[in-house]
């Protein structure tokens, strides 16, 4: 979940929820099928609809499908660099919701583009022999 979540730094805090109740924009914790014992999962929720929840990391270009009994709860917690403040109360994490997340479509098109950028632009600079 980066740039939300920073691995080793951060701590979260998740609890049990009623998948049904889950709202776009919610962070869940699942477990998907078939990945490793004990490979988990924290997406971000951005539609509900046909017995499935979409949920997309904060950092990726790509929906995943996810079933409802796969979810084994939802962030409720967020604390920074060890501190006692909730950041998911923040106006700040408002905004990073708002401004980052909500246009999520728009967002994974223009990462997308981005990236097949870079790429195109590092093949260019190999063949050209100045990387």
């Amino acid at each position: 979940m980066l740039p939300l979540i920073r691995e080793g730094i951060d701590v979260i805090q998740v609890a049990p929820c009623d998948p049904s109740r889950l709202r776009p924009m919610d962070v869940v914790l699942f477990e998907m099928p078939g990945s490793p014992r004990g490979s988990y999962i924290l997406h971000r929720v951005v539609r509900m609809g046909d017995g499935a929840i979409v949920t997309l990391g904060d950092n990726c270009v790509s929906t995943e499908l996810v079933q409802p009994n796969w979810v084994l709860g939802r962030l409720v917690g967020l604390y920074r660099d060890g501190g006692e403040a909730n950041a998911l109360e923040a106006g700040a994490y408002r905004a990073y919701v708002a401004l980052y997340c909500r246009p999520w479509g728009l967002r994974i098109r223009l990462v997308g583009a981005y990236r097949r950028m870079r790429h195109l632009g590092g093949s260019l600079l190999r063949r050209a022999g100045l990387r």
